[in-house]
């Protein structure tokens, strides 16, 4: 049996047990589909129209969308000036962008325009799950004369030149937060992805001209929806930072984006299918066009830095920092190591950051610091190793930056840190030692052991009467109990193995939460893979092997039909559908295994679970 034929098949099992007219089975399979890729989301609202502008007598779209959630009512609509207005009904959606997926909900309303003039669409403010959630107006120009519409996208199979309006559907956008900065100084730059109700797949990092910039890592990917020019787009946000060479005046870009858009190629489905709810139906097929998008290129003047005020400590370094100095331990013999900790906070370039120099080395041994780098700071670790015992002093320690929103240098002293140094002990050699070809510190004293030393046994051990008889020992006692234990364990083994051999129904029952267990394992197992496919259909044996234990029924005929017998039995609604939810996702596993994503593998391991556990306290 195909896929086709597996669907057909379980809604005709639900329509012949509902007795549902076509639409209403439309919906319930709908439900079925998508409900268990709601999964916890951040709920927005926002209100789009199709068009800004339109003729009198004409009509707009209006839609009222919550990203996130698919349980929000049919709001409230107050009249609108200007307009008339009809309730079109709810539309639900599963976006599937750069393979993340998002849940939506859309009612939508037909305005007529019955005045020329400028009208605007109020805001609207929806109370949900205790929270208000509020639109931004929207201005609607409504002429007198004819205005030409914009085509509406066509069902059949359609090509990227034939859908209407394409750049402004779908678009990049690149910015930078200063277009004037000194040489090394951190640019940010941010690249926005604009899609307006199309398929995009494999979206690629963008690519920018970039000579006389170095060029930072890209940062994980941003994704939201955005109202522009009152139409509703999902942004995906690319964010790097760069930084300029020499000085001059650049140019950085122009930046381009590959990826590929998908058009519905429209197929055949069922006859009692034909309703305009399945407007994004699993029944039609994609194909992929390679799609490049642009952004300008943008002037960058990079200014050098002057020379007016240059510290002598200066090395390099572009930022607002702040700069700290610590020495440990602050007691030590002639020969012994100090860490000198040097810690840079602050905003900047800190590839530009290098390590401070003391003001003095002469008394001292000094080893080249370990860097560490983390988000916002730079930390040296050096050190020192004093020669003499009249040091008294870690020298102190210049850090200089340049200032970029200040324009002007910056210089921080720290120390000195007094410390006190102890002379060797008489006979006791100073000894330093060089970094070995490891790179491992050796510092090393000669250990005089101590001499006539006698080992002693300070224990003893047990102790054991002489003489002492078997009989009277009670381990030897309560060994003898172990063979009569082990007859009555051998006798009950064997009337359980009889029972369950004479009653099927509880050898199965007794049988169930432990292969659940065991199932549950294997399948926990297939989440650190990614192979989609097999994940789902351990969930789906799982349930068919339990629910087949635990009622006594065929396993390999379960699907989500047992549902309508379980809810004769008095079972909690909300363990129900949890079950319904769980086939249903392992159906929709089955025909878009590449859009499932690992928080929605881990959430359906997670209801699969609930499932076991529900069932298992449930007293039948």
């Amino acid at each position: 049996m195909n896929k086709l034929s597996a669907l057909s098949y379980q809604l005709s099992a639900f329509k012949q047990k509902y007795q549902l007219k076509n639409v209403a089975l439309a919906g319930i399979f709908a439900s079925l589909l998508f409900v268990p890729l709601c999964f916890a989301q951040e709920v927005s609202f926002e209100a789009t129209v199709d068009r800004t502008r339109v003729s009198l007598g004409q009509d707009i779209q209006l839609d009222l969308t919550f990203y996130g959630t698919q349980d929000v009512g049919t709001p409230y609509f107050p009249d609108i000036d200007g307009f008339g207005w009809q309730y079109l009904g709810p539309s639900r959606r599963v976006s599937i962008i750069n393979g993340q997926v998002s849940s939506s909900v859309s009612h939508r309303y037909r305005l007529v325009a019955r005045q020329a003039g400028t009208f605007q669409i109020p805001s609207f403010s929806i109370q949900y799950r205790g929270k208000t959630y509020s639109s931004d107006p929207i201005d609607v120009e409504v002429a007198s004369g004819p205005v030409t519409q914009q085509p509406q996208t066509q069902r059949q199979a359609a090509t990227p030149s034939q859908i209407s309006g394409l750049e402004e559907r779908v678009f990049m956008t690149m910015d930078v937060q200063k277009r004037k900065a000194y040489v090394n100084e951190v640019i940010p730059v941010n690249i926005k992805l604009y899609i307006h109700r199309l398929a995009l797949r494999d979206i690629q990092y963008p690519e920018f001209d970039h000579e006389g910039f170095s060029v930072g890592e890209y940062g994980e990917p941003k994704q939201y929806q955005e109202v522009f020019n009152g139409m509703g787009y999902t942004v995906v946000e690319f964010n790097t930072e760069i930084f300029g060479l020499w000085a001059g005046d650049l140019k950085l870009g122009p930046a381009e984006l590959k990826c590929d858009l998908l058009i519905r190629q429209r197929t055949s489905r069922p006859s009692w299918l034909d309703d305009d709810f399945f407007d994004s139906s699993i029944f039609d097929q994609y194909e992929r066009y390679p799609l490049t998008l642009k952004a300008i290129e943008l002037p960058v003047k990079i200014l050098p830095l002057p020379q007016e005020g240059m510290p002598e400590s200066f090395d390099g370094a572009i930022g607002d920092y702040k700069f700290y100095m610590k020495a440990n331990p602050k007691e030590v013999k002639v020969g012994d190591p100090i860490t000198v900790e040097m810690s840079v906070f602050g905003n900047g370039n800190y590839k530009t950051v290098n390590p401070p120099v003391f003001s003095s080395e002469d008394d001292f041994k000094i080893y080249d610091p370990e860097v560490k780098q983390n988000q916002g700071n730079k930390v040296f670790e050096q050190v020192i190793i004093p020669k003499n015992d009249k040091v008294d002093l870690v020298p102190e320690v210049k850090f200089s930056f340049f200032n970029p929103n200040k324009g002007k240098y910056e210089e921080v002293v720290r120390g000195p840190i007094p410390i006190t140094v102890l002379p060797l002990e008489k006979g006791e050699g100073l000894k330093i030692f060089e970094l070995d070809d490891e790179g491992e510190e050796q510092l090393r004293r000669k250990e005089t052991l101590g001499r006539d030393i006698i080992y002693l046994k300070d224990s003893p051990g047990s102790l054991r009467k002489r003489g002492e008889v078997l009989c009277t020992n009670r381990l030897f006692i309560l060994l003898q109990f172990i063979p009569l234990a082990s007859i009555v364990l051998a006798l009950m083994h064997q009337r359980r193995k009889e029972h369950l051999e004479s009653d099927v129904r509880y050898a199965r029952r007794l049988r169930a939460p432990g292969a659940a267990r065991k199932n549950l394992r294997a399948v926990k197992r297939l989440l650190s893979t990614k192979e989609t496919e097999k994940f789902f259909n351990a969930v789906f044996k799982t349930l068919q092997e339990y629910l087949g234990d635990k009622f006594h029924l065929p396993s390999a005929g379960i699907t989500s039909a047992v549902i309508g017998e379980l809810e004769d039995k008095k079972i909690n609604p909300e363990l129900l559908d949890k079950l319904s939810r769980c086939f249903a996702n392992c159906d929709m596993a089955r025909y878009a295994p590449s859009s499932i994503t690992k928080e929605q593998m881990a959430d359906a391991f997670r209801l699969l679970a609930e499932i076991i556990d529900g069932f298992e306290r449930l007293k039948l």
